[in-house]
């Protein structure tokens, strides 16, 4: 029997029958449900899976998940066929790198010239791809650092099991290796053991701990380790560690240190979303502060120094335009992110006076919000001279 190439998850008859017509000498498995699908993932050798969002029994974002999370899915090319705006749908599959979301109806020449491009592109990153390994319980955390090693060029596996780090290891082989050390705490002695000898070690080793202790960082950059920071992590500390490490030859110790922690005041007079967002920031390595209207921010920033605020507009007493409109009038420059549900477009112009460096819709998306305001903060981007403050 021959071996498929492609697996096609769709109900659509037309579409498998384009697919078919693009690809006459390809041997094509097609499935109309996600359970079908998996199972020939385990079974049977498949170079790319194109997949509709909406299989017969499983929702699309959790049929990804399961296919991300198995053994032979994770490096897969995904090619997604949808009838929703592309653009929309490609901003929410980011955290599953898709090759690939191509708008139905479906053209033969178009699914052939996708199909091998993505096949041309996954030979050529299986020859140039560098491997990192991040054993992290935390989701938030493992998002936040694995878009940041994806963006370094890495092929990034999440092992939320620690106690499966030696097999992943065996598995992967991966150049880089980051791994909490109290998660791992069951498997340390066989960790050390393995990064001191050469032939088993990765290329480099990050160690994340919740705290500083002396002895234990001494032991771990004796048995192997590169650096050890500190959790929670931001990626302003790992940018700087990265950098380090990236620069220096293997077996040679890094000296990266750990920059100083953001500061955020978020101001939000909802409870729910004021707790939970600062939950998220508070996971991804900020300081946070909050306050739920604007006499209470006001009081906040006189007591410590802030790096930047997250403002609601619509709070109670003062609103937000009236109180980032008074801290410009005081001379206080603090970088300002407004996150909104309104449209309204005379705030938004008075918000561009007031020199707000972004204006972010609700719902959020909080990584790519967290990755902005990391680099915005990194840069130390003052307010724009010249910005109109209303008296």
């Amino acid at each position: 029997m021959l071996t498929p190439q492609l697996l096609l998850c769709e109900r659509d008859p037309n579409v498998a029958a384009v697919v078919q017509k693009a690809f006459p000498n390809t041997r094509i498995l097609t499935v109309d449900s996600a359970t079908e699908a998996l199972g020939s993932l385990t079974t049977e050798s498949i170079a790319l899976l194109i997949t509709e969002m909406l299989p017969r029994d499983m929702d699309g974002f959790a049929f990804l998940t399961r296919v991300r999370s198995s053994e032979r899915g994770r490096q897969l090319p995904i090619i997604v066929l949808t009838s929703m705006d592309t653009k929309m749908l490609e901003e929410r599959l980011r955290p599953f790198h898709v090759a690939a979301v191509l708008q139905k109806p479906l053209e033969a020449k178009t699914i052939w010239s996708t199909v091998k491009s993505c096949l041309d592109s996954a030979t050529q990153t299986g020859m140039k791809s560098r491997t990192a390994l991040l054993v992290e319980k935390s989701w938030i955390q493992s998002k936040i650092v694995s878009q940041f090693l994806t963006d370094q060029g890495f092929e990034v596996h999440v092992c939320s099991k620690p106690e499966k780090i030696l097999q992943e290891l065996d598995t992967l082989n991966p150049q880089l290796l980051m791994f909490d050390v109290r998660d791992c705490e069951k498997q340390l002695d066989a960790l050390l053991q393995r990064f001191s000898v050469k032939e088993t070690a990765p290329s480099k080793v990050i160690a994340l701990s919740i705290q500083v202790e002396k002895d234990l960082n001494a032991r771990l950059m004796q048995s192997g380790v590169d650096c050890v920071l500190t959790k929670p992590l931001s990626l302003q500390v790992l940018k700087s560690a990265m950098k380090d490490l990236l620069k220096t030859p293997p077996g040679v110790k890094s000296d990266a240190a750990q920059p100083h922690q953001n500061s955020l005041l978020i101001v939000e007079d909802y409870p729910l979303i004021a707790q939970a967002s600062a939950a998220i920031f508070s996971q991804s390595g900020f300081r946070v502060a909050l306050a739920k209207n604007a006499e209470m921010a006001i009081a906040v920033m006189e007591q410590m120094d802030v790096d930047l605020i997250l403002l609601d507009i619509t709070l109670p007493g003062m609103d937000g335009v009236e109180f980032l409109a008074k801290l410009r009038r005081d001379g206080n420059e603090t970088p300002c992110v407004v996150v909104t549900g309104t449209r309204d477009p005379e705030k938004r112009r008075q918000l561009t006076r007031l020199g707000v460096q972004k204006i972010v819709e609700k719902p959020v998306n909080y990584l790519d919000l967290i990755k902005y305001i990391e680099e915005l903060l990194a840069e130390k981007t003052p307010i724009e001279a010249g910005c109109e403050i209303p008296t």
